[in-house]
């Protein structure tokens, strides 16, 4: 039992420091005039902010969690059977639309706060997008979105799958 703690642990020091590392620089950013500027429903920004933090950081660690403790212990397919996949990826999914609706909140919450005019901010927005864009094209093409998902963790079959090699920039 402690081995596979050990195991769900392993090298996680790395990522709390970096997160660590994150915060205090959000910390610092945070007090910036503009970021501090406008509200939603009543909401500030700076409070949509850290809910974007949050938000973020829960789905980051629900993913660690659901991942390395059914990696070395099988505890979501031991709790729920073949059920364990598709409640872990409903969370997974709900959690990650949470992020992107936190964020647009928070966009709005936050707006005609950067000195740029409306045309370029547009411009930006829509180069910023087409990575996004495609990402969930070669996911859907190419891999699937249940091996993205980590499908893997869950199904031994999965496992022995070939890596996926298109679907990047290069085209290889």
């Amino acid at each position: 039992m402690m081995d596979r703690v050990r195991l769900i642990f392993e090298k996680q020091w790395l990522h709390a420091s970096l997160l660590s590392a994150l915060v205090i620089g959000l910390v610092l950013l945070s007090r910036i005039d503009s970021l501090r500027t406008g509200q939603r429903w009543g909401v500030s920004t700076p409070a949509w902010l850290w809910l974007a933090v949050v938000v973020a950081v829960a789905h980051q660690v629900f993913v660690w969690f659901c991942w390395r403790t059914q990696l070395h212990a099988s505890l979501l397919t031991r709790a729920l059977g073949d059920w364990g996949f598709v409640v872990y990826a409903a969370l997974f999914a709900v959690l990650g639309l949470a992020r992107v609706v936190v964020m647009f909140i928070l966009a709005i919450s936050n707006r005609d706060t950067l000195p740029m005019n409306l045309v370029g901010l547009r411009v930006f927005a829509v180069i910023a997008l087409l990575p996004a864009i495609y990402l969930f094209y070669s996911v859907a093409r190419y891999f699937g979105f249940t091996r993205a998902f980590g499908v893997d963790h869950f199904d031994a079959r999965y496992r022995s799958l070939p890596f996926v090699r298109r679907g990047t920039c290069s085209g290889s």
